[in-house]
């Protein structure tokens, strides 16, 4: 997982787009994983009763965030993000601030809104692991879109990634550990954290709250969308199935060396079942969700995306010709993106 991650990714997804060839674009995701494996792999220790017991013991909480003490979040200086005005309106930024109860550091939010903002409708906005400064030239298409429609737009800020990186720590670094427990605990922390910003947005008065999230973050998002009432939701290359990535034949030597008289594999799929969308009904008008996938992703398979949206009856479900990484090269990605928001209006 190196600090320039995000170029790696565009650097692959060149070549897949000169290509058009699946295999490259299966290559890139699966370079991604073994990044990740490489980095976590040394730290991998046998799990013990007492971190399974303490996963299961929380069984019933992963998914209950209605009766969480409301955290307030803070201005503060330090916008690291700015767009330009947009049909002539300027564009107000502001970053705001809680301290996490998780990560020991702070929660960041970017606050997006217009001037003449009625503070009627806004957006959980929820980027996926690798976001970085460069990423934003890409992911602001998205806020204009939303900006141009009368909506705010509240950006969470991951663990691990820019304002919250850590110090000596390359991007994302953390993230992702060998440990079941932290893992399981950093996932549903995300959650929880979203949820922060989704009372924000409540206690500023908004009455129509949506979100659009990616990959790790829709997991998150998906999670918290259980248990919180959204008025539309798009999602885009969600990870539905944290056993599917835990389970990739890359990730083989992790699981061995997790293994132990308390932890087989059937302990460790239960286990991410706990904060996998797909063991979940999610509580919102099926014809209200959009969730854009791509044919190649390694991570969450197109047929396991397919297959979550059926059993929910979504019908809006739209697939692309790239993989997890590249799908932001996709201008289609943006169009379908602006045709749902034109039609949930």
């Amino acid at each position: 997982m190196c600090k320039t991650f995000f170029h790696f990714m565009l650097m692959w997804a060149s070549i897949i787009m000169l290509s058009g060839c699946a295999y490259f674009s299966k290559k890139i995701d699966i370079s991604s994983l073994n990044s990740i494996n490489n980095s976590i792999s040394k730290d991998v220790k046998p799990c013990s009763q007492a971190e399974v017991s303490a996963i299961f013991s929380q069984r019933d909480g992963y998914t209950n965030f209605s009766k969480m003490k409301d955290k307030p979040l803070y201005p503060e200086p330090g916008v690291r993000w700015k767009l330009k005005p947009i049909d002539g309106k300027s564009i107000v930024s502001l970053r705001l601030s809680a301290q996490s109860e998780y990560f020991n550091d702070k929660i960041f939010y970017y606050f997006f809104k217009t001037k003449d903002w009625d503070g009627e409708k806004a957006i959980l906005w929820v980027p996926g692991f690798g976001v970085n400064d460069f990423a934003f030239r890409f992911i602001r298409k998205f806020f204009y879109e939303e900006l141009k429609r009368g909506y705010a737009v509240l950006v969470y800020v991951l663990p691990y990634h820019l304002d919250r990186l850590k110090e000596g720590k390359k991007e994302g670094e953390g993230l992702i550990t060998g440990n079941i427990l932290t893992n399981i605990n950093t996932l549903h922390a995300l959650s929880s954290e979203l949820n922060v910003g989704y009372q924000f947005l409540r206690s500023k008065g908004v009455v129509k709250i949506g979100a659009w999230a990616g990959s790790i973050g829709a997991s998150a998002l998906t999670i918290l969308a259980t248990d919180r009432e959204f008025d539309h939701i798009a999602l885009m290359i969600p990870i539905l199935d944290w056993n599917t990535m835990i389970f990739h034949p890359v990730f083989n030597n992790i699981r061995n060396n997790l293994r132990s008289s308390f932890c087989n594999d059937d302990t460790i799929r239960d286990a991410y079942s706990l904060v996998s969308p797909i063991s979940y009904p999610l509580n919102i008008t099926p014809d209200r969700v959009l969730i854009q996938y791509a044919f190649f992703d390694q991570l969450t398979p197109a047929e396991k995306v397919r297959t979550y949206a059926e059993k929910r009856n979504i019908k809006r479900v739209i697939g692309y010709r790239k993989s997890h990484a590249s799908i932001l090269l996709d201008s289609s990605v943006y169009k379908d993106y602006v045709k749902f928001l034109q039609y949930i209006r």
